[in-house]
């Protein structure tokens, strides 16, 4: 791809790991796939011996340095316990995980008078390509079931000092519509939010993934989690809100609610999972929809929502 076309810190940052980009001891930059959900930008990278990789870069402002460090301790210490493949990091020519760029233009200290300066971080990992076409995506207990693992891993983990992560939003974002819609997705919202409400007191928030749907399994399987779309988004909050990617692909209420129940049974099969717990899924899943596109599917689905639960008190 035309340099023009990538991001220049992008090139700065692969300066880090002794690569130029630009023709020398350099590195072929593609896009990749991946990264959109947490506002990164992805490239594929062939390093000088031909190997892939893939660098990320974060988006200005996204993430401090602490918050990168600790998505890359908890990937390390998945991947060390054997919950999953996680790929490896490849560290930059002075040893280290990160590469801090100061953006072209500004100042890491600005100075009166002068533009804020915007520090963004990179990582280089080793590339695991996604799901292949010919490979079967894992299904919604395949997903279940891994996002039990790492829960428990999660809560038996102990974090290093310095682990910090930002908390989960508390509410869904309320729906934009207009006309009939907006009455139907008004009242779905309030009935997710109530039914949200009284299943999370009793539940404490805890290290969830954040990004648990096909696309962040590897080709491998479901013993591959991919980095540059996943770990960068974990967060604490109600682990049972991981089941939300899990389920996205449903176009209507039985969809949603077959995938729910398979998700269910998957999470239930490595960790206990009761059945309070489990009849508030569709609700999580719902409370992440919501925040997205309004659509037919979408509007069918909070119908059947508010058919099979009621609207809120």
């Amino acid at each position: 791809m035309a340099h023009r076309d990538v991001d220049p810190v992008a090139l700065l940052a692969l300066a880090h790991y002794g690569l130029d980009g630009l023709g020398g001891r350099g590195a072929a930059l593609a896009p990749h796939e991946g990264a959109a959900r947490t506002g990164s930008s992805a490239y594929r990278v062939e390093l000088p011996d031909g190997a892939p990789a893939v660098l990320r870069v974060s988006a200005p402002g996204a993430q401090r340095r602490a918050e990168v460090y600790s998505e890359l301790a908890w990937m390390r210490a998945v991947g060390r316990a054997g919950v999953a493949r996680t790929p490896h990091v490849l560290p930059t020519t002075c040893g280290a995980s990160v590469a801090t760029v100061v953006e072209p233009g500004t100042r890491a200290v600005p100075t009166p008078g002068t533009r804020t300066g915007t520090v963004r971080h990179a990582v280089l990992f080793e590339h695991l390509p996604n799901v292949s076409a010919s490979t079967a995506p894992p299904g919604p207990g395949d997903l279940g079931a891994l996002a039990a693992a790492l829960h428990a891993h999660a809560d038996g983990w102990a974090r290093p000092h310095g682990f910090v992560r930002r908390p989960a939003a508390p509410r869904p974002v309320p729906p934009a519509a207009r006309g009939s819609r907006a009455a139907l997705l008004t009242a779905g919202y309030a009935a997710v939010v109530d039914r949200l409400a009284r299943a999370g007191r009793r539940r404490a928030h805890g290290l969830v993934h954040g990004a648990l749907g096909p696309a962040a399994v590897a080709a491998t399987g479901v013993d591959g989690l991919l980095a540059v779309d996943g770990f960068e988004g974990c967060l604490e909050a109600d682990p049972l809100g991981e089941v939300a990617p899990a389920v996205a692909g449903a176009r209507t209420w039985l969809e949603l609610e077959s995938a729910c129940g398979e998700w269910a049974e998957g999470y239930a099969s490595v960790r206990s999972l009761d059945a309070a717990d489990a009849a508030a899924l569709p609700a999580h899943a719902l409370s992440a929809a919501l925040g997205g596109p309004v659509t037919d599917e979408l509007c069918a689905i909070v119908e059947g929502f508010l058919t099979a639960h009621g609207r809120a008190a």
